[in-house]
């Protein structure tokens, strides 16, 4: 593994990478932080297991996701909030589900992204569900 992406940074380097090998490992970097995004992963992390810049990561995150990686993982992490909502979860272990150390951390980061509380926006999603717009899971 060292050796393919050491080969496939010096190829990228002085452009011999062709096209299906670079979005292979580009995927590969997408997976990762689709797969991890509710853990507490950090762009200095994925650089060093993929073995690339933290440039090259926020420029993956951008093609993939059209955002650099911070804003990335926020979005992910909310979008996953805003289901476990849809299911009734606790605040409490919704921040937890979502890869934040505390609810306080949590509460920040979707006030910020929502311009709401998370309490607002569950009234919001209650509201919804009751003029049958919105279904909620159990």
């Amino acid at each position: 593994m060292l050796i393919t992406n050491l080969t496939l940074i010096y190829d990228q380097k002085f452009g011999y990478v062709s096209s299906e090998h670079l979005a292979d490992y580009q995927a590969r970097v997408f997976d990762y932080i689709s797969s991890n995004f509710c853990n507490n992963i950090t762009i200095e992390e994925i650089s060093k297991k993929f073995h690339v810049s933290k440039v090259y990561i926020n420029n993956v995150t951008k093609k993939f996701y059209s955002h650099g990686f911070f804003e990335t993982i926020t979005g992910l992490r909310m979008y996953h909030a805003v289901i476990l909502m849809k299911k009734n979860t606790p605040f409490k272990e919704i921040a937890k589900l979502c890869g934040y150390a505390d609810y306080s951390g949590f509460y920040k980061s979707f006030k910020k992204f929502f311009n709401q509380t998370p309490k607002e926006y569950y009234n919001y999603l209650q509201n919804l569900r009751k003029e049958g717009k919105l279904r909620f899971e159990k």
